[in-house]
C-alpha cells in the first residue's frame, strides 16, 4: 500500500512539473539571435571563432555541414564563457585541419515547451590550402614544361591550358603575353578533388598570335590568398607567319629624269623568305637580292615594280610599289581636222601622258578671230554649226616641283558645210521694224552659207486684204527698194538688207528673205510696220523748228551789233596799238589811196583782229559827198562797203565787196 502512494505521488509530481513547464513557456518570451555566425577565412593551423549570443539562456547546438558536433569546455571545440549560465554559445576552434573543420557552420537554439528549433545563418568557414606547385600548361592536350618552345601560326586561333591543383578556395589564373593582360580571352572552370574539400581550376585560353609576338613569352599566373606572392609558368612563343612585304625608295620624294634610284624590299618572315622582283609582270630575272638600283632614269622605267616573297608552310605575298619619274607632258593623240556637215555630231580627240597626269584643255579660233575655251575632257564632242568652223588645238599641262610645264598640239581646221541658216542671235537682225510714215526703213537678215551663196532674194507676202496675185522676187532696181549684201568679217556668213524708201501704208507686210547655195535653202521672215507720225512728233517739231529760228535771229543781230560798234566807234576807244586810216581819191579817173598814221586811233579792246577804214571817191564824183568806208577784219576776210550818206539825210548801208 506504501508503494501505491509513493507512485501516485510522482504522478503528481511529474504532472505539476509538466504543467509549471507550459505555464513558464506560455510567460516566457520567444528566444531572438543578437549575434550569428559570419563566413570566414583562415589558414590551416589558425583559431577561429563562430559567433551565436542570444537574448536568454536557452539550449544551443552547433552543426557543420548538417552534423551535430561535440561541443564542450574542453577540446578542439570549446564554448566562449560559461554557455550554462549566460546567453552566449560563441565557439572557438583550434588548431584548424581544412579536412576536419572547411564547411557551413550554423547554431541553432531550442524552443522551449516545443520540439522546434530557432537556426541561426549558414556561416562558411573556407580552411586556405594553396595550389600545390606552380601552374602546368598544355597545348592540344599535351603538356609543355616551363621554358619550352610553343610554336603556333599567326593565322590560326590556337588554344592553351592553364592548371592549378588542389587549392582551397579556387585559385585565380591570368595570361599575360609579354606584359599584355590578355585574360578576357581566356574560359576558366574549378573542378572538385580530394572528396570535395580542393579545386583543381583550369583556365582555357584561345588566341590568335600576330607576327610581333613571336619571339615573347606566354605566361600563366596563379594568385591565391594562400600565397605570398604567385606562381607562374611560361613558354616561349614561336610564332609561324608570311612574308610581310613592304618596298621602299631610296631617294624618298619626287624623282626626276636623270636621277639615280633604288628599290628595296623588306620581307620578314617565319620561317624566313626569298624574294622575286616583276616590272609591269615580266619577272627580272637578273635580279637576285632585296634591293636594286636604276640609273640616270627616264620615264620609260615608270611602271609597277612587285616584289614577291615566298616562305615554307604559306603561300606567296606580293606588293606592287609603282615608280613615277616626273615629267612634262607629252602629246599621244593629236586632234585631226575635219570637213563635216551642218548639224553633223563629231568628236575630236586629244590626249596627252606626263607625271603628274597632265590636265587637258580645248580651244578654238574662230574664223572672226575669236579665242574661245571649248573643254577640259581628252574627248570635245561637238554639233556642227558655222560657229564650229575654226582651228581646235589642245593645252596639256603639269606641275613639277612648282613649276608649270605647257605643251600645245597640232592645230586641227574645221570646216562645215551645208545649207544657208540665218543668225538669230545677231545684233543687226530684228523679226519686226517698226517705221514711221514716210521714213526709209531698213530690213536685214545675218546668215552663214558654205558653200557661197548662188541665189538669193527679197520678197514681200501678200496682204490677206489685197487681191491675189503672183509674188515674184523685190527687184534691185525699183525705185522703191534698195537690196545690197556685204560679207561680214566671220568668213561664210552675210548680211542682206532691203532699204524701203518713204514708207507708207502699203508698204507694211511680211518680207521674206530666200537664200539658195548648192546644198539647199533657207528663208527668214521680217515684219514692217508703219505707224502714222503723231500730234505729239508734229508738236515737238515746230517747238524744235522755232526755237532753232529764234536762237538764229539773236545770233545775227548780235553780230549786227557787234560790226556796226567797230565801223563807228570813236577814237578814243581804241587803244594799245595803231590802226591805218586811208583815203581813196579820184584823179585823172583813178582811184588814188591814201594812208595816214593816226596814233590817236587806239585798238577796241573788244575787236583781237586789226580794224581800219578806208575813204573812197567814185570817179563820177558823188553829190552828196558820201563816203565808203571798207571795214575788214583781216586781209583775207571778207570786206564791206558803206555808204555813209546821213550828212544829207541819205540812209547809211554796207554792201560786201
Amino acid at each position: 500500500m506504501g508503494s501505491n502512494w509513493t507512485g501516485r505521488l510522482c504522478g503528481v509530481w511529474i504532472s505539476f512539473l509538466l504543467f509549471a513547464q507550459v505555464l513558464l513557456a506560455q510567460t516566457t518570451p520567444a528566444p531572438v539571435f543578437l549575434e550569428e555566425p559570419a563566413d570566414q577565412e583562415v589558414n590551416p593551423g589558425d583559431t577561429a571563432d563562430l559567433k551565436c549570443r542570444l537574448n536568454q539562456p536557452v539550449t544551443v547546438i552547433w552543426l557543420k555541414d548538417g552534423n551535430i558536433q561535440n561541443v564542450g569546455n574542453g577540446g578542439v571545440y570549446t564554448y566562449v564563457g560559461d554557455s550554462a549560465t549566460s546567453n552566449e554559445h560563441t565557439i572557438r576552434i583550434s588548431g584548424i585541419t581544412v579536412d576536419r573543420d572547411d564547411g557551413v557552420w550554423e547554431c541553432q537554439a531550442l524552443i522551449p515547451g516545443t520540439t522546434g528549433a530557432l537556426r541561426s545563418r549558414k556561416a562558411r568557414l573556407v580552411v586556405r590550402v594553396p595550389p600545390r606547385d606552380r601552374p602546368s600548361l598544355q597545348l592540344g592536350g599535351s603538356p609543355l614544361r616551363n621554358g619550352d618552345d610553343l610554336q603556333v601560326r599567326s593565322d590560326l586561333n590556337a588554344t592553351v591550358a592553364c592548371i592549378a591543383r588542389d587549392s582551397n578556395p579556387p585559385a585565380s589564373l591570368k595570361w599575360w603575353i609579354g606584359t599584355k593582360d590578355v585574360t578576357d580571352s581566356a574560359a576558366t572552370i574549378n573542378q572538385t578533388s580530394q572528396g570535395g574539400k580542393l579545386y583543381n581550376t583550369v583556365s582555357t585560353l584561345t588566341y590568335q598570335f600576330m607576327p610581333l609576338d613571336n619571339g615573347g613569352q606566354l605566361k600563366c599566373e596563379i594568385n591565391h590568398p594562400a600565397l605570398a606572392g604567385s606562381l607562374s609558368s611560361y613558354a616561349h612563343l614561336n610564332v609561324l607567319y608570311a612574308p610581310i612585304v613592304t618596298v621602299e625608295q631610296n631617294p624618298t620624294g619626287d624623282l626626276l629624269e636623270g636621277q639615280d634610284v633604288t628599290l628595296s624590299c623588306y620581307a620578314p618572315a617565319n620561317p624566313p623568305s626569298t624574294v622575286k622582283w616583276y616590272h609591269d609582270g615580266a619577272e627580272l630575272p637578273m635580279i637576285n637580292s632585296s634591293s636594286f638600283s636604276l640609273e640616270k632614269i627616264t620615264h620609260e622605267v615608270n611602271g609597277n615594280y612587285t616584289c614577291m616573297a615566298r616562305n615554307p608552310g604559306f603561300e606567296p605575298v606580293r606588293t606592287v610599289y609603282q615608280l613615277g619619274v616626273r615629267y612634262s607632258p607629252t602629246f599621244i593623240v593629236q586632234p585631226h581636222g575635219d570637213t563635216v556637215d551642218l548639224e553633223q555630231q563629231l568628236t575630236l580627240f586629244c590626249d596627252a601622258v606626263g607625271n603628274p597626269t597632265p590636265s587637258i584643255q580645248w580651244f578654238q579660233n574662230t574664223t572672226d578671230g575669236q579665242r574661245l575655251t571649248r573643254g577640259t575632257d581628252r574627248n570635245l564632242s561637238i554639233t556642227a554649226d558655222y560657229s564650229s568652223q575654226g582651228k581646235y588645238w589642245c593645252r596639256a599641262s603639269n606641275t613639277i616641283n612648282d613649276k608649270e610645264n605647257i605643251v600645245l598640239s597640232d592645230v586641227a581646221e574645221l570646216f562645215v558645210k551645208g545649207p544657208p541658216k540665218f543668225d538669230t542671235t545677231s545684233g543687226n537682225q530684228r523679226n519686226e521694224v517698226i517705221a514711221d510714215r514716210g521714213s526709209d526703213s531698213i530690213l536685214s537678215a545675218v546668215y552663214c552659207s558654205q558653200p557661197v551663196p548662188t541665189n538669193e532674194y527679197w520678197q514681200r507676202e501678200q496682204r490677206p486684204n489685197e487681191k491675189p496675185k503672183p509674188i515674184v522676187p523685190i527687184s534691185s532696181n525699183s525705185p522703191k527698194y534698195q537690196i545690197y549684201r556685204k560679207e561680214l568679217s566671220r568668213p561664210g556668213c552675210y548680211e542682206s538688207r532691203l532699204k524701203v524708201l518713204q514708207v507708207d501704208q502699203t508698204d507694211a507686210g511680211r518680207y521674206k528673205l530666200w537664200v539658195e547655195n548648192e546644198k539647199g535653202s533657207s528663208t527668214n521672215l521680217v515684219v514692217l510696220s508703219v505707224r502714222e507720225a503723231s500730234y505729239t512728233s508734229v508738236i515737238v517739231g515746230v517747238v524744235v523748228g522755232v526755237g532753232s529760228a529764234l536762237i538764229l535771229a539773236i545770233v545775227a543781230v548780235f553780230c549786227c551789233y557787234r560790226t556796226k560798234r567797230f565801223c563807228f566807234a570813236s577814237k578814243k576807244s581804241f587803244s594799245n596799238g595803231d590802226v591805218e586810216k586811208r583815203e581813196m581819191k579820184v584823179e585823172n579817173g583813178e582811184m588814188v589811196r591814201s594812208v595816214q598814221k593816226d596814233d590817236n586811233l587806239k585798238q577796241n579792246p573788244l575787236q583781237t583782229e586789226s580794224i581800219f577804214t578806208r575813204t573812197e571817191k567814185k570817179a563820177n564824183g558823188n553829190a552828196n559827198g558820201g563816203v565808203h568806208h571798207v571795214i575788214s577784219n583781216g586781209n583775207d576776210l571778207p570786206k564791206k562797203v558803206c555808204t555813209d550818206s546821213h550828212r544829207n539825210g541819205g540812209p547809211h548801208h554796207c554792201t560786201d565787196i
